[in-house]
């Protein structure tokens, strides 16, 4: 489907069905108040959608990696008790699990609110994600390839232990999206 609209050059937005897409117009000619007619389809709509939806999602990606390298610097007793420090590899792990949750947010076109690590006094770390009023949060300790997977869709919640290997990961995140 192609929309088509009589603008004239400056800023504003363009209603497009439900979605209203921020438009800019510019024409190098004299008269910049003239109008003109502008045509555009539905795939580039979804392309423009597509777009904004990985920028986001790299975005989250991008400050749950910058916090995890945070954590390999956190000193034992880090919470003010007798938390222990992060095993390096471990802290590698939780960010390489962040990169297959980003290519898999991105493959399926899942917009999550969150993608959110957390630390653990016990040396662990949890990674949650967020899509609508679902929830799924991984928790990873060191020196286990098994990690703990809580998942809660409004009132329900499951926990169950498990590796991450065989499509485990895009099931998860398929059920959030669902």
């Amino acid at each position: 489907m192609t929309y088509s609209y009589a603008l004239v050059a400056g800023q504003g937005t363009a209603d497009f069905g439900r979605r209203r897409v921020p438009i800019k117009v510019v024409w190098p000619v004299s008269d910049s108040n003239a109008a003109t007619e502008v045509s555009i389809n539905e795939s580039s709509l979804e392309s423009v959608d597509d777009s904004i939806g990985a920028a986001k999602v790299d975005s989250l990606c991008s400050r749950a990696i910058a916090e995890l390298e945070e954590y390999r610097n956190l000193a034992p007793g880090w919470d003010g008790y007798h938390a222990l420090p992060f095993d390096p590899e471990l802290v590698s792990r939780a960010e390489d699990v962040c990169y297959e949750i980003v290519g898999s947010l991105r493959s399926g076109r899942i917009e999550p609110q969150e993608i959110t690590p957390g630390p653990a006094s016990d040396g662990s770390l949890d990674i949650q994600v967020v899509v609508g009023r679902n929830e799924v949060i991984l928790s990873l300790y060191p020196d286990q390839e098994n990690v703990t997977i809580y998942t809660r869709r409004d009132h329900n919640e499951n926990e169950a232990v498990s590796t991450l290997g065989a499509g485990k990961l895009e099931q998860l995140l398929s059920w959030l999206a669902s």
